[in-house]
């Protein structure tokens, strides 16, 4: 299963960088073979690092695109923590965060991030 959500995610993410390849970015990182990887962030004093998908450079804007497959109670603590943090990077430096989400499952990031107030553009992506 791991296997078929990290293809998933490698398909969609390479759809994403031919696309936004196009609009002329000053630079792409991305977790993605021929591409450099985005930097880690975390929040002051944490252990706990994490790492976007994508980050894409245009001027001083910061785009910051992460993929998530489904919510999984035991870790939504931990998803939520990330997509605010990306958030924020973003928002500090003029961007947006982008979460794509499988169609299927749009419904209940929808919920969460209606709930939990989070500052992301839900993006809904086909297989």
């Amino acid at each position: 299963m791991a296997t078929s959500t990290t293809q998933k995610k490698e398909r969609i993410l390479k759809k994403l960088v031919k696309k936004l390849d196009k609009k002329s970015f000053d630079d792409i990182k991305a977790k993605l073979s021929g591409y450099e990887n985005p930097t880690e962030l975390s929040y002051n004093g944490s252990m706990k690092k994490f790492v976007p998908d994508m980050v894409t450079y245009k001027g001083d804007e910061m785009n910051f695109y992460e993929f998530e497959n489904k919510v999984r109670e035991r870790d939504v603590q931990d998803q939520v923590a990330k997509w605010i943090l990306f958030g924020s990077h973003a928002k500090q430096n003029r961007g947006k965060f982008f979460l794509l989400v499988p169609i299927e499952n749009a419904d209940r990031f929808e919920n969460l991030v209606e709930k939990m107030k989070l500052d992301l553009e839900l993006v809904k992506v086909e297989k």
